[in-house]
């Protein structure tokens, strides 16, 4: 009766979609050359799903995406909590490093009442040994699950996070962060560092000894890649022992849009066209937040993400300010992401496209991305600032990241998500291989990770290409520099209307 009752609810109402794709699929070709049948299917189900979030509230999908989803065979799941405690001391810690950004942030922080931290230790059975404990001597890997900072947790994550376990041969630590928009930027910032703090150095009864650094290492997707940066960059500016590395799976690192393939790759990507959109709800009412913003008095503080696909006006906020002693009218956008007001969209460790630094001292990273991904270009962009790779400009401040930097031809957001596709098997154990060599495990059968900067484009057939030695165009490069350069997200929204996207905030 339960399949019959999903039959109607779930599969009749999607035929239309089904058949239509498959029609397309054989007589125009699917987006991607890359993509088979199933995989187009794949993506446009997913598509049609995050379409339909606009019927919920904010509240209502993240119930949905806490539910309990089953663990893969041959893993075992062991919860934790991490004592409030450890997020004092991160709050105290940050607390320098934010004060200059306290204007655009616009709520009071450090007075956010909540829940501890939860989240559960994923290791492969073959390593328990009959034991209860997670006091493994194996690699940990610390884990933020994406979901754009406001849905999915670690139930929406368990095949990511135990196939990274199962390839690295470590045991992952996976949180559930705070969530938007109930809890803003730097509500996750500061509880990645909580989780940090708490390995490195846990409590007398927390079940397993501290976490050498050295065997530590940290991972994201999507919103989880932009934040494990951002926690990189925290650990940087705080002079914190350093991870053995990051992985940063389709890395969410400019919440601006600033880079082209953020509309270039719109029908090849199954991220919704204009954004995340949900029915009003007392979530969406910023000024509950400690402290009501007082900087920018004129903005309004009921906001979504961003607007659904449908054509819509953009709402623009009319401002009175005062220029040359002259009273002149300004119109400024609405609030476009659930994270952080406009004003905050260009802080480093919202955005970390825009660290100072260009993301260099950080520890080995490796970057996972598909490349018909509309987060593609900002991937590729850090990867080579980071790096110093040219046609990046030297930074002299501190020693340059190393970078790997995997590109899947053809491949949508987080495609790791998809369980059958052979770039996704391909992507995992790379994973695993990188994990295995800067914990000192194994090391990589092809001699990755060994170089400052290296780049591979895998075809969908699985097949590498080196293009380390192939030059990035200058002219390419200076007109991301030129889009990220510009601090107007009234202009980006304007551009953003040239490719039938039509930004409209609540």
């Amino acid at each position: 009766m339960d399949k019959v009752k999903i039959i109607f609810k779930e599969v009749i109402p999607r035929t239309p979609l089904i058949f239509g794709t498959i029609v397309k699929h054989y007589t125009r070709g699917p987006p991607a050359e890359e993509w088979t049948l199933k995989q187009h299917l794949t993506v446009n189900l997913v598509k049609d799903l995050v379409a339909k979030m606009r019927n919920y509230t904010v509240e209502d999908i993240q119930k949905i995406n806490q539910r309990p989803t089953p663990l893969p065979p041959g893993f075992r799941s062991i919860p934790f909590t991490i004592p409030n405690e450890y997020r004092d001391r991160a709050v105290q810690k940050l607390a320098p490093l934010l004060e200059p950004f306290k204007t655009e942030i616009g709520w009071d922080w450090q007075q956010d009442q909540c829940e501890p931290i939860t989240g559960e230790w994923i290791i492969p059975e073959e390593f328990m040994n009959d034991q209860d404990t997670p006091n493994i001597d194996i690699p940990t890997l610390l884990y933020f699950p994406g979901g754009a900072y406001h849905i999915c947790s670690i139930q929406t994550h368990r095949f990511l996070t135990s196939r990274a376990s199962k390839q690295g041969k470590c045991k992952t630590f996976a949180i559930n962060y705070r969530l938007a928009p109930q809890h803003p930027f730097p509500a996750a910032v500061i509880d990645s560092l909580a989780a940090y703090l708490y390995l490195t150095n846990p409590p007398e009864d927390a079940g397993f000894n501290a976490i050498d650094v050295s065997k530590l290492v940290m991972g994201g997707d999507s919103a989880g890649g932009g934040l494990v940066v951002a926690t990189a960059l925290a650990i940087r500016d705080l002079q914190l022992p350093a991870p053995a590395g990051v992985v940063a799976l389709s890395p969410w690192l400019d919440l601006t849009h600033s880079l082209p393939s953020i509309f270039y790759s719109i029908d090849t990507d199954y991220l919704p066209k204009a954004g995340f959109d949900y029915l009003d709800s007392p979530a969406l009412d910023f000024s509950k937040l400690p402290q009501e913003r007082t900087a920018f008095p004129d903005a309004l503080d009921i906001a979504s993400e961003n607007p659904t696909d449908t054509a819509q006006e953009p709402e623009i906020i009319t401002k009175t300010e005062t220029i040359n002693d002259q009273v002149v009218e300004k119109k400024h956008v609405k609030r476009i992401q659930l994270y952080a007001p406009n004003e905050a969209l260009m802080v480093p460790y919202v955005s970390p496209v825009f660290d100072p630094l260009g993301l260099q001292g950080l520890p080995p990273l490796l970057i996972e991305s598909g490349g018909a991904e509309r987060l593609h270009d900002e991937a590729v962009y850090a990867a080579h600032t980071a790096s110093q790779q040219a046609p990046a400009t030297a930074i002299d401040a501190c020693q340059p990241t190393k970078v790997t930097i995997n590109v899947y031809e053809g491949q949508p957001h987080v495609f790791q998500m998809f369980v059958d596709l052979q770039a996704s098997k391909q992507s995992f154990e790379t994973i695993g291989s990188f994990i295995q060599h800067v914990t000192g495990g194994d090391k990589d059968a092809q001699h990755r990770f060994e170089k400052q900067f290296e780049r591979f484009n895998i075809s969908g057939k699985g097949q590498s290409v080196d293009m380390t030695a192939t030059e990035f165009s200058p002219e390419t490069w200076a007109e991301w520099k030129k889009l990220l350069a510009n601090p107007s997200v009234e202009q980006r929204m304007e551009e953003a209307k040239q490719y039938g996207i039509k930004v409209k905030g609540v």
